[in-house]
């Protein structure tokens, strides 16, 4: 949630290429995923749960390309690909970890993840960038498939 919230830094376009380079920050991206958990410290210990992370002023590159496809004899655009590579310093993290017997246990991941933020960072990035990519590739295409390449483009006819 929050990608729609954004302040485009530049933008830099190559038509004659169908490519464009841009550079974003989003004010805040909030993501609720799922975590499983299966460790074997002692005993067994299988656990799933909800985490709630949200990032403040997340800055973003991206390489953008675009192709052309002919429908009806007409020519439309669209995304064909999106490499996007955010840049977050910190986060904030909550997890549910509900069952009482688990205390120390959640004390022990709060001590880990508060302790570990840049390896934390390295492991969430990646999947943050994916997914954002894939978001943002489903939604520029919902917008343009109704439009044809002269209607986007109209001095390149």
């Amino acid at each position: 949630m929050g990608m729609c919230d954004f302040v485009v830094k530049s933008f830099h376009t190559d038509i004659d290429r169908l490519h464009f380079d841009a550079e974003i920050v989003f004010k805040q991206i909030e993501i609720n995923t799922t975590y499983h958990l299966n460790v074997r410290l002692l005993v067994p210990i299988a656990y799933k749960g909800p985490i709630y992370l949200s990032l403040d002023n997340v800055g973003a590159k991206a390489d953008i390309d675009i192709n052309l496809t002919t429908r009806d004899s007409k020519r439309y655009v669209y995304l064909s690909k999106l490499k996007i590579n955010i840049d977050f310093k910190n986060y904030n993290i909550k997890y549910d970890v509900d069952n009482s017997d688990l205390t120390q246990f959640n004390e022990i991941i709060r001590n880990f993840v508060g302790n570990n933020q840049e390896e934390i960072i390295k492991i969430f990035k990646p999947i943050i960038e994916a997914e954002i990519s894939r978001r943002i590739i489903l939604i520029f295409n919902n917008i343009v498939k109704q439009f044809t390449y002269e209607e986007l483009f109209p001095d390149r006819t």
